[in-house]
């Protein structure tokens, strides 16, 4: 299951050409996508989504994987073209690299807010994304009934 194909990465750069005699080809841009999806997969399986996004049944997730996978598959396409040679398409690789590298960063990082849309379906594993949460649980303990999120948490200076 393909989140992103060739056609979605020309979308995103017009003057692109993919084709079975470019440079990368179209069999290694395809080859490129297949990587990138096993490492997002990968990622978000550990973020506690259940992979991979289905078009289905997470459509706005699967859009937004989707635009963001074509970034990264844009940015290897890009700097494939420019290896070897100083090109301004190196930049253009930076670019769509960020684009990527920083949606995941924030998906990624606790105090980020940022998550798939609501329609991508959570396994039983879901990770918390407060540091407060994170810290409570591992004070208190998953497993304890008495467990409240809103209580504050228990440290060792404290005096019963």
């Amino acid at each position: 299951m393909a989140y992103c194909v060739v056609s979605d990465i020309v979308a995103l750069a017009p003057g692109v050409e993919i084709t079975n005699t470019s440079k990368p080809t179209a069999g290694q841009v395809v080859t490129m996508i297949a990587d990138l999806e096993r490492e997002l997969n990968a990622q978000l399986t550990r973020l506690g989504y259940s992979t991979p996004i289905v078009q289905a049944t997470s459509p706005l997730a699967f859009q937004v994987v989707k635009h963001k996978l074509a970034h990264a598959a844009l940015a290897q396409v890009l700097r494939a073209r420019a290896y070897g040679s100083s090109s301004p398409r190196e930049q253009g690789a930076d670019d769509a690299q960020k684009v990527f590298d920083s949606w995941l960063k924030a998906l990624k990082e606790p105090n980020d807010p940022t998550e798939l849309p609501s329609d991508a379906t959570r396994t039983s594993e879901v990770a918390s994304k407060t540091h407060a949460d994170q810290q409570r649980s591992h004070v208190q303990g998953l497993a304890s009934d008495e467990f409240d999120i809103a209580s504050p948490p228990v440290t060792m200076r404290q005096t019963f």
